[in-house]
């Protein structure tokens, strides 16, 4: 406990004393105050509520006359600092071992040297070993791997600059007879601090990523980065394919850097503080809960000025659009098709590909064997994927049907034209084999013959 700590402590058990200390009062009228004073409850600098007794109050009255303010401070013990529990060696093997290898956690410090014979099992307490990490000056947590990063402020200059995306875990809520988590996934705009997308989803995977980006994209244009942290939604190659067509610069945060994130952090808090507060122990369904969101993000949060741009997000995003610094869609570009997932797949000899736990059949024949690339859209199970050759439309797939291939005609695949023909006068090669091994001419020895007769 430091000087401030004690100071505090102090000041509370004066305010306990209350007029005993400017009173002028006899033996008898003190033991009164004393009884008054013990039947109220006291609440500690700490917060914790209390009662205290008259003998506690009256040694706290005998040492503020002796040594005022002071008096009152809690006394440091003389065996302050120093182990009691444990030997010399032990406190200094367990300094050794936490220096060694600092992320040590202090339950694995135990178990060394219970396993080493060091201790006895239920000797070492981790409050013990604590204070014994402690009074050395050592780490009593895990310290982090690659170390705290320099942070600075800052805003982006216009609109689309920078766009932050993140999931927040929301409220439950009925969903098909039963209670169901939901995830708030939402995009923000870091310059003008205005949300290009959020919504309430049943579930954070990376579909679920891009149906909200795919929306943001739609109405509000798009940015030049889209930074998120290292989620599995977020590595996967669909999005970075998405962002490398659209001409997106895809960052990714470090791991475990959940600060990198700050502007849109703080969003969630906010949140929290004024809408998540006023669901707590309400269960409503999926599109009541999407109404309240939308509810406060046009009404609340888009029409005050915010703090860190002193203007309005929604007023600010749409004068940042008038002045041009939004980027456009590509020329030509097709949300639907960028969007599509890819997948790689060999297609069998029986000219079917495996996928979604099925066969499907490839509408194209002469294709067994060949590596080829599935794309599909992955919110769109009764559609088929699409097959495509080195970056380009190669066919459509079907679903694989037995019966109806029983009856169907079978076409003979012709092997492709070989570029140039050999005449059997350039190349014989049964003959050159022949020569090669009986050493003669065997067209020659018959013509010889023929001769002869």
């Amino acid at each position: 406990m430091n000087h401030e700590q004690r100071r505090e402590i102090a000041l509370w058990r004066y305010s306990v004393l209350g007029p005993l200390v400017s009173a002028r009062l006899e033996y008898g009228d003190r033991r009164e105050h004393f009884l008054n004073a013990a039947r109220r409850i006291y609440e500690r600098p700490c917060g914790r509520k209390m009662r205290l007794s008259p003998r506690t109050i009256e040694d706290w009255y005998y040492a503020y006359l002796r040594r005022g303010l002071e008096g009152l401070e809690p006394r440091t013990r003389s065996d302050a600092r120093k182990g009691r529990a444990l030997s010399a060696e032990i406190e200094d093997l367990l300094i050794r071992a936490k220096r060694t290898r600092p992320r040590r956690a202090i339950r694995q410090l135990i178990r060394i040297l219970v396993r080493a014979g060091k201790a006895a099992p239920g000797q070492l307490a981790p409050a013990t070993v604590h204070r014994v990490l402690q009074r050395a000056g050592l780490p009593t947590h895990r310290p982090k791997v690659h170390g705290d990063k320099e942070r600075r402020a800052f805003l982006p200059e216009h609109a689309g600059d920078l766009w932050v995306g993140d999931v927040m875990h929301g409220p439950r809520v009925r969903h098909d007879g039963r209670l169901r988590k939901t995830y708030l996934v939402s995009i923000l705009d870091a310059a003008t601090r205005y949300l290009v997308g959020s919504t309430f989803r049943l579930a954070e995977a990376a579909v679920d990523h891009e149906a909200v980006l795919r929306q943001a994209l739609r109405v509000h244009g798009r940015p030049r980065t889209y930074y998120v942290d290292r989620g599995a939604a977020y590595v996967s190659g669909s999005l970075r394919a998405i962002c490398a067509d659209l001409g997106m610069h895809l960052r990714l945060t470090e791991a475990r850097d959940a600060e990198a994130k700050g502007s849109i952090e703080r969003w969630h808090r906010t949140w929290r503080a004024e809408v998540g507060v006023e669901l707590e122990g309400d269960v409503f369904d999926l599109d009541h809960l999407s109404a309240v969101h939308r509810a406060w993000l046009a009404r609340e949060y888009h029409v005050r000025v915010h703090a860190t741009t002193q203007r309005a997000p929604r007023e600010h995003f749409l004068a940042e659009v008038s002045a041009g610094h939004v980027r456009a869609l590509p020329r030509g570009a097709d949300l639907d098709e960028v969007f599509l997932h890819r997948a790689k797949r060999t297609v069998r000899k029986d000219n079917t590909i495996s996928f979604a736990g099925r066969r499907i059949e490839v509408t194209r024949m002469g294709m067994a064997g060949r590596k080829v690339e599935l794309r599909f859209d992955p919110q769109d199970a009764e559609v088929t994927p699409k097959v495509y050759l080195d970056g380009s439309f190669c066919c459509d797939t079907r679903p694989l049907d037995l019966h109806a291939n029983m009856h169907r005609r079978r076409k003979r695949i012709q092997p492709p034209e070989p570029e140039h023909v050999l005449s059997t006068k350039e190349l014989d090669p049964v003959g050159d084999l022949l020569d090669e091994h009986f050493g003669i001419d065997l067209e020659r020895d018959d013509k010889d013959g023929e001769d002869d007769q």
